[in-house]
């Protein structure tokens, strides 16, 4: 069975884009030609490369596309960003909400935005977050005020959700994903420390890597993280690409 376009270029990037406009731009940003390396995409990239020029995204350069500011803003956007800072109060939070049926669009776009925000559900309409996301879900433009319900309340870490303890709640939740998270990021970090040079073209492939990892970590509290993550280090490999 054939792919779809959109399959094509999640594979290609891992995960990391579902458009080809995006993964262009990227492209661009680390200066990168993908019209020798895509052959199949060659016509779709073309015009995905005009539309982005026309919107003031790209310009032509002597050799290549590049990036413009307007370009890095809509890329700022897509892609995910590493959290330095990650103060944590000692307190989880339990969003609950109540978004009626005929809203239904609007629920799973809340439920994606929490997900993508590090909370994960508990059960249908309830979601635990190491995060006090009150005035970020306020100022979302997800909620309408006249017909959604949307609570925050916090429980401190001896706290308990029934009869399990937070703690043990929050370690259940994650543990399989921190996990497979953690594989990866060790994972990166061999494949660039095993290259002695890297081409523009190896750079571009791991950054991808890098970015599509980070975008599945729920970016936990460092004091909520394994002994023996790999993040950070991730990280800094990744800037210095």
């Amino acid at each position: 069975m054939q792919k779809s376009t959109r399959e094509v270029i999640e594979f290609l990037s891992g995960g990391l884009f579902r458009e080809t406009i995006d993964l262009i731009l990227f492209a661009a940003s680390v200066g990168v030609n993908l019209y020798k390396t895509a052959f199949a995409l060659r016509q779709k990239l073309l015009f995905s490369s005009y539309y982005a020029r026309k919107k003031g995204w790209l310009a032509k350069g002597r050799e290549s596309l590049q990036l413009t500011v307007r370009g890095k803003h809509r890329l700022a956007g897509v892609l995910p960003y590493y959290r330095k800072e990650r103060p944590w109060r000692n307190r989880f939070f339990l969003i609950t909400y109540d978004i009626k049926e005929r809203r239904r669009v609007q629920r799973d776009q809340l439920r994606k935005w929490l997900w993508q925000n590090g909370c994960r559900m508990i059960q249908e309409s309830v979601w635990i977050s190491v995060y006090d996301l009150t005035e970020a879900i306020a100022v979302s433009g997800l909620i309408d005020d006249k017909n959604d319900l949307v609570l925050v309340s916090w429980l401190e870490k001896g706290m308990g959700v029934g009869r399990e303890k937070i703690k043990d709640l929050v370690a259940r939740i994650y543990q399989k994903e921190l996990e497979s998270v953690n594989r990866k990021y060790y994972q990166f970090i061999n494949s660039v420390n095993k290259k002695i040079k890297l081409t523009v073209e190896e750079i571009f492939s791991l950054k991808m890597r890098f970015l599509a990892i980070l975008k599945d970590d729920p970016q936990l509290p460092f004091k909520l993280l394994p002994a023996d993550w790999q993040g950070e280090k991730a990280y800094k490999l990744y800037m210095k690409l």
